[in-house]
């Protein structure tokens, strides 16, 4: 009788990882690496509404200087409440309305149309700085492209994804109970995608490709960076035409994060499906990329590859 060897391998593979997930101390493992998972994820998605209201609120006061209005969230948590500003009360305005344009002209160009969500969900800066200090990054592309190259098995990152949804479906919810109404559109409004505009395949795979990219450039472009002893915070400006990439027939960039998509889909807004299942392929396609051309110093098992 002839066998398949290599599917006598890929069997003998897969015995041997059940009985690894058999030891005493898998469960204490995997509890360890929930806690890690849910300490990043709540860390990333504090800093992350908080950016988002901080570019706003820059947004809103560079528009002051063209329209001499702001929205009624200013006045409502300014002292006294006075639309009525003079003397230096409105010379300060004027002087803050034109610091604001300075810095948004620091960030990508689709923030002052409010159409980048990646730069503010998906910020290498943050995302780094999180890892340094929970040794992992929040980022669901991210961790599949570390599933693909064998830093965590399937079963582990199969687990990982309800953490990070519920994590962020709680903490929005959370929000939503303790914001003002004001700054509950601002902080937890919904990443509006046009549909329909362009065939959906164009869509799919233009999600698929940047976020690929976005997944290595993530990942590798720092640790170029560090050996060169180039500040590692300087590597923002080569995320800005990833971040300015349009992903729909209106312009909108991705935000690279399914888990912040589906959240708002469970919040009544919708979940763009399609986003979602691309921007996993994406993250591993990424992981491809890694595993080929830049590998790990670790040699990856064929097995753990999904392609």
């Amino acid at each position: 009788m002839i066998f398949n060897k290599s599917f006598v391998k890929k069997k003998k593979v897969r015995v041997k990882e059940k009985s690894n997930a058999e030891k005493p101390g898998w469960k204490k493992k995997m509890v360890s690496l929930w806690i890690q998972e849910i300490r990043g994820v709540y860390l990333w998605l504090c800093m992350a509404f908080a950016a988002r209201v901080l570019i706003r609120f820059l947004y809103d006061l560079a528009a002051y200087r063209d329209n001499n209005t702001m929205p009624e969230y200013f006045w409502h948590y300014t002292a006294g409440s006075s639309r009525e500003m003079t003397g230096i009360k409105l010379e300060l305005l004027k002087i803050s309305s034109i610091v604001s344009s300075w810095a948004l002209s620091l960030m990508p160009s689709k923030v002052l149309t409010l159409q980048a969500p990646g730069f503010i969900f998906a910020n290498p800066i943050l995302l780094l700085w999180i890892r340094d200090k929970t040794q992992m990054i929040p980022n669901i592309p991210t961790r599949a492209s570390d599933y693909v190259l064998g830093r965590i098995r399937l079963w582990e990152f199969l687990s990982l994804l309800p953490v990070h949804v519920l994590v962020t479906f709680l903490l929005s919810m959370s929000l939503r109970r303790v914001l003002a109404n004001d700054m509950i559109e601002i902080a937890l409004g919904t990443i509006q995608y046009a549909e329909g505009g362009n065939p959906w395949i164009v869509d799919f795979f233009s999600e698929m490709l940047i976020t690929a990219a976005y997944t290595v450039a993530l990942q590798v472009l720092p640790v170029l960076f560090q050996l060169n002893r180039v500040p590692r915070w300087c590597v923002v400006w080569l995320f800005f035409p990833i971040f300015n990439f349009s992903v729909d027939s209106k312009g909108m960039g991705s935000a690279f994060c399914p888990n912040i998509l589906l959240t708002f889909g469970l919040m009544g807004y919708g979940a763009p499906e399609m986003r979602i299942m691309s921007s996993m392929l994406g993250g591993m396609i990424g992981g491809k990329i890694m595993q080929t051309y830049f590998p790990d110093d670790k040699p990856v098992s064929a097995d753990l590859a999904v392609f």
